[in-house]
């Protein structure tokens, strides 16, 4: 969420944070938030993600391929990220997967591909990789638009960085073979 967009409605940049106590207040504050900054983002929050749809030849409702996407499917696409971004800024990712329909998001893909696992590995964020790592619906073998799991970020990380390689068994030996 731009500043700009912020400023426009009279917020002062700063998304309540929950912090497991005072659930009444914080839930009425983030949804005037949310609803202020865009109407259909709170929709998603309160009704569950988009889940773009076709019919197929026997009449049963199947997920559209990435490839029979059009303009309008990836607008709708772009509101659930958008409403798991304003989101993960008020909320500590554990807390927001203990709402219901929101563990439906944990695999929603942005403009880029990318799921909420990607960028926790892209921006290192070691707690948050493990929290999601730790998640019974997570998706691995997601790819991104440079077609990159997160797996293959994981890997690349541990590689990189010796707190990850002994943060994650699957990694180990990575950071024995880096070039320094």
């Amino acid at each position: 969420m731009s500043t700009q967009e912020l400023s426009a409605i009279g917020y002062d940049n700063k998304s309540p944070k929950f912090n497991g106590n005072n659930y009444a207040w914080w839930k009425n504050r983030i949804q005037n938030v949310i609803m202020g900054i865009d109407y259909e983002c709170w929709l998603v929050v309160k009704n569950g993600p988009n889940i773009i749809l076709k019919t197929d030849v026997e009449g049963n409702q199947v997920p559209k391929k990435d490839s029979e996407l059009v303009t309008a499917d990836y607008k709708l696409l772009e509101k659930n990220a958008k409403a798991m971004s304003i989101l993960q800024q008020a909320i500590e990712y554990e807390e927001l997967l203990t709402f219901p329909r929101m563990k439906d998001l944990i695999n929603v893909q942005n403009s880029q591909g990318k799921t909420p696992l990607h960028l926790a590995v892209q921006n290192r964020i070691l707690p948050l990789t493990e929290t999601l790592l730790g998640m019974e619906k997570i998706a691995y073998n997601i790819k991104d638009e440079d077609q990159n799991t997160p797996i293959d970020l994981l890997e690349q990380a541990c590689t990189d960085d010796s707190k990850w390689d002994k943060a994650f068994p699957c990694c180990e030996g990575s950071s024995s073979q880096k070039v320094e």
